[in-house]
């Protein structure tokens, strides 16, 4: 066993100078997932397919470091705790297509199936881990930038995972190096579903705290979730990194398998916000910095002050404002919303300095639209109209757009559009 000392300077973090203790018995084994935010779920305004209501709506989650199996349990590696009296036998030993598949040797660095959350728990308690919680398995996977896929945002295609029935069986762990995670974790898409520690409720992320999420502490069935979708799940079905399958609908176990996971030894210590998540949100802040999110299914705005930015406690307040989306020239996107931070409950003026600036935004969109391309920008509604004074992007999506922002106000997502309105005469 060897131990290193692993200093991290990651815009992820939200310290400015970060050390770790990281326990590393082989890095072929595992990766290492740093500490720090990433936005978790799905929202119709980002994804290219079906969002389903229980991934609803995307929220901001903070992770301390974790480091998580690069692949899958093999049949090779479950024998051995079976072997060795720790866990119980899969409950089959064929596969799909394989009559012949655990016990085989022919299949031995292939992921095992046939098993169940209690084989897969007991498992890794064997080898001193634990299953992932549902939160790390995602950050893992998608990494904390927003991207749709392990590899980013190309869809999904044979040639990038096994799914789909592209090769009606699962295939050995690792066959597809080109979808490694933002960590190098490997078939987090595809191949077999994977358990994952949670129980599943479907409303549970609209109250998940912002925290190291544990899942729900109890549920009138008790089902636990898979994540990622096997071999046989398509796009819509399961073979992404946002859709959430409960117990009750995957008695399936030739399509699932898991993988474990384990905290770094030494997590660092840092504030713990829970922001509510409601049509508005209010939150004091600290010196711990924090996030505010609008919990909205089909939109995304996300607020964030950085650890530091903030000398003393002070509370913010995030609101979507119901304006029109025609506002002169320029065209809105049903995107507008309010960051205040008023004394004694007064509201602000138009030029009002955002305490702790630079607040980090994070905006989800949904398009096509009316908009032309290449013109919607972010603005704030300034006493002269609106403007981008007091605005830096720091980063362009698809579908999102991350800034900068100095000021309190009103902000939205505008463009030039290309729609021309006529007026009407109406003659009897």
């Amino acid at each position: 066993m060897t131990v290193y000392l692993v200093a991290t300077a990651s815009a992820e973090t939200t310290h400015a100078a970060c050390d770790y203790l990281v326990e590393k018995l082989d890095a072929s084994d595992e990766v290492y997932v740093q500490s720090g935010v990433f936005y978790m779920g799905c929202a119709n305004d980002l994804m290219r397919v079906h969002c389903d209501n229980d991934a609803k709506p995307v929220h901001v989650v903070y992770l301390d470091a974790f480091l998580i199996d690069r692949t899958e349990v093999t049949n090779a590696q479950y024998a051995s705790c079976v072997r060795a009296g720790a866990c119980p036998s899969p409950t089959a030993t064929d596969s799909a297509t394989r009559e012949r598949y655990y016990g085989n040797a022919a299949f031995s660095n292939y992921p095992v199936l046939n098993v169940f959350w209690n084989h897969a728990n007991a498992y890794c308690k064997w080898q001193g881990k634990r299953l992932p919680t549902e939160a790390e398995w995602e950050k893992a996977a998608r990494g904390p930038d927003m991207q749709f896929f392990p590899w980013g945002n190309n869809p999904t295609t044979c040639e990038l995972a096994n799914i789909d029935n592209c090769v009606g069986d699962t295939a050995a762990v690792g066959s597809y190096p080109q979808n490694a995670s933002p960590y190098g974790a490997l078939d987090m898409i595809g191949n077999v579903r994977e358990w994952v520690s949670d129980l599943y409720t479907a409303k549970y992320y609209a109250t998940s705290p912002y925290y190291n999420p544990q899942g729900p502490e109890t549920t009138d069935k008790g089902e636990h979730l898979v994540r990622g979708g096997g071999w046989l799940d398509n796009l819509r079905g399961g073979a992404n990194p946002w859709v959430r399958i409960d117990e009750a609908g995957i008695y399936a176990p030739k399509q699932i398998g898991f993988r474990c996971a384990r905290s770094a030894l030494h997590p660092i210590p840092t504030a713990t916000p829970l922001p509510t998540p409601t049509p508005f949100v209010a939150d004091a802040l600290g010196q711990g910095g924090g996030a505010l999110w609008l919990a909205d299914p089909d939109r995304l705005t996300v607020l964030k002050m950085p650890s530091g930015a903030l000398s003393s406690s002070t509370a913010i307040t995030l609101t979507f404002d119901g304006r029109s989306n025609q506002q002169g020239d320029l065209q809105g996107m049903n995107h507008f919303f309010r960051v205040e931070t008023p004394p004694s409950g007064a509201l602000q003026s138009a030029e009002s300095p955002l305490p702790g600036a630079p607040g980090e935004l994070t905006l989800g969109f949904r398009g096509p639209t009316s908009i032309e391309s290449g013109t919607l920008r972010l603005y704030r509604l300034g006493s002269t109209g609106w403007m981008t004074q007091g605005i830096t992007v720091t980063g362009e999506m698809e579908n999102a757009i991350d800034a900068q922002i100095m000021y309190s106000g009103v902000y939205g997502l505008l463009g030039r559009t290309n729609r021309l309105y006529l007026p009407i005469t109406a003659r009897h």
